[in-house]
């Protein structure tokens, strides 16, 4: 059998979502801005990955300047928000929009990202 790396797996298989979700986790819990875009970067777009934790996410990514990153993690929470308000899930889970909103607007490119933002904010009120 081949080698295994840290967690079991073989060095030749690729990570499993969960274990790129668990990097996520213990880097909002250390408050490791660096550690979260990079395991957020490497979170398979298609495996679902806790609302809450990628609103955590979210919001150190925002309040850390790395305004791209919390922006795709606010549109993934919007596309796998249940229900008709993704919004009003998002901020129930505990996203900070006006940390988003801020973030957004530090860069005149992600005008458009600061609109829609501020659309959901509007709709929800927060």
């Amino acid at each position: 059998p081949a080698p295994c790396a840290p967690g079991g797996r073989p060095h030749h298989e690729p990570r499993h979502t969960w274990e790129m979700a668990d990097e996520l986790r213990k880097a909002v819990q250390a408050k490791d801005a660096d550690g979260a875009v990079s395991a957020y970067a490497s979170l398979d777009a298609s495996e679902p990955v806790d609302l809450k934790l990628l609103c955590a996410a979210c919001n150190l990514m925002a309040f850390h300047r790395h305004n791209a990153a919390a922006f795709s993690a606010f549109e993934r929470g919007l596309s796998v928000a249940p229900g008709d308000d993704g919004g009003g899930a998002l901020v129930a889970a505990g996203l900070n929009l006006n940390a988003l909103l801020y973030a957004t607007c530090r860069d005149p490119a992600m005008l458009e990202s600061a609109r829609r933002v501020w659309g959901v904010l509007t709709s929800v009120g927060a």
